[in-house]
């Protein structure tokens, strides 16, 4: 799923869901200061997207909570 988005975000770098499905991998695989960057990049190109600003926030809290990618 990883390599998909990646071409993805390759070939159509203004790919909303791209970034938004990229983060949320990423953050599965406990790769989550990546998943930050890609859903924040997700907000740039559409910034009403209420539930991605959550997951950023969420994500930054578990970060601080347990240590950086934890």
């Amino acid at each position: 799923a990883l390599a998909d988005l990646n071409r993805a975000v390759a070939l159509k770098p203004d790919l909303v869901d791209a970034y938004m499905n990229r983060g949320s991998v990423l953050n599965v695989m406990k790769r989550r200061a990546e998943a930050i960057t890609d859903w924040e990049k997700a907000l740039h190109l559409k910034p009403g997207l209420a539930f991605i600003r959550g997951e950023v926030l969420r994500t930054k809290r578990t970060m601080r909570l347990w240590g950086g990618d934890a």
